[in-house]
């Protein structure tokens, strides 16, 4: 059986370095119609398109359809322009897309609306590489929004934010982005979790009181130590400095047809 695994293993390393090579093959040629052309390919490179494509199709026994070569091309959530000599990215969305955000009434908690703007406002700079274009779809995000109930007034400052930060987090480097990431993890290993069911019409304590009484009563009481100072039956300090309060919505209808 480890023999088996080990055959399987190779044929499929085997196959991923070529697919690799082949690719990497397409880039150059790719390379070659921005540097000369795209219309302008000449006849060997149409060929080096044709193998390309039988290539392809000789890896893992699927077939491949092939669209005609354009200039143009929308793939996932993005298209793709090549103009000047260069590749053009913009955020691509269906003519009948709905829409479907959470309305401003909906029984979820607050901060809902600030992480959906944040990620919207993140996914159109990650994908759109003029500023035009990230202009305009961050405005067509606040009409959308406006119509779905939500006030300029709470808008416009989360709007504003989200630009600068989607700026400060695209213009990191991977050295930087990597380094924040064990930081988050570290800081993550310091903290503690209390979730409640979330209910507008509740006269539950707000998240900001639960932190004030964390802070006052656990984290650093009146005239008593801290707790973080405080020390484990092995000697060893208590390793946390953070309360997390997580909000999840009551069970509807939905979730008990789900269940």
């Amino acid at each position: 059986m480890e023999k088996v695994d080990s055959e399987k293993a190779e044929i499929a390393g085997d196959a991923k370095e070529k697919l690799k090579h082949c690719i990497s093959f397409y880039v150059v040629l790719l390379t070659m119609a921005l540097q000369s052309g795209y219309t302008k390919l000449n006849r060997r490179r149409k060929k080096c398109w044709t193998q390309f494509q039988e290539d392809i199709n000789q890896y893992h026994g699927l077939e491949w359809t092939f669209a005609r070569r354009s200039t143009t091309v929308d793939f996932m959530d993005m298209t793709l322009v090549i103009q000047d000599n260069g590749i053009i990215t913009d955020l691509f969305e269906k003519k009948m897309a709905l829409y479907l955000y959470i309305p401003p009434h909906s029984a979820h908690s607050p901060g809902q609306l600030t992480g959906l703007v944040m990620g919207q406002v993140l996914r159109i700079f990650s994908l759109c590489s003029r500023t035009v274009d990230k202009q305009m779809h961050t405005y067509q995000e606040l009409l959308v929004l406006v119509r779905c109930g939500y006030s300029h007034s709470d808008l416009l400052p989360l709007l504003e934010k989200a630009a600068t930060n989607s700026e400060a987090f695209i213009g990191k480097s991977e050295e930087d982005k990597a380094r924040e990431k064990c930081q988050k993890d570290e800081d993550s290993s310091k903290r503690i979790f209390l979730h409640l069911k979330y209910h507008p019409n509740d006269n539950d304590p707000k998240s900001s009181a639960i932190q004030k009484a964390f802070r006052e009563s656990i984290m650093h009481p009146k005239g008593d130590q801290p707790f973080t100072e405080l020390e484990n039956e092995r000697g060893h300090k208590i390793p946390l400095d953070r309360l997390t309060v997580c909000y999840s919505k009551h069970s509807n209808l939905g979730s008990l047809n789900d269940d």
